[in-house]
């Protein structure tokens, strides 16, 4: 077994039913230059009403296929870095609920 394998196992023991689950496969192209031009595919707005109708309709989703597992370690790599207590976060804006923006 994987870890998404795990977590999603261990998701659906928390809820009344199962976390229905989206493959963001769909999305795993290349990134545009600024100036290039790009459509939507027909299994990407697929994707966007799945998507839509289970935030509506449950509130909760498994994305899989969105991110490789190097990136996952990455991103929480980062955080551990930023979240640890000898990080200095004096610098850093304050939250305001006017932007939205801020720590």
């Amino acid at each position: 077994e994987n870890i998404s394998s795990l977590a999603l196992e261990s998701l659906n023991r928390t809820m009344e039913g199962p976390v229905p689950d989206v493959d963001f496969s769909a999305f795993c192209v290349e990134i545009p230059g600024p100036m290039e031009v790009t459509t939507v595919t027909t299994r990407q707005r697929e994707v966007g009403k799945q998507l839509y109708e289970i935030l509506t309709n449950h509130g909760f989703v498994y994305a899989f296929d969105l991110l490789s597992s190097q990136e996952i370690a990455e991103v929480f790599r980062g955080s551990k870095g930023f979240f640890s207590p000898s990080t200095d976060r004096s610098a850093l804006p304050r939250l305001t609920p006017a932007t939205n923006v801020g720590y």
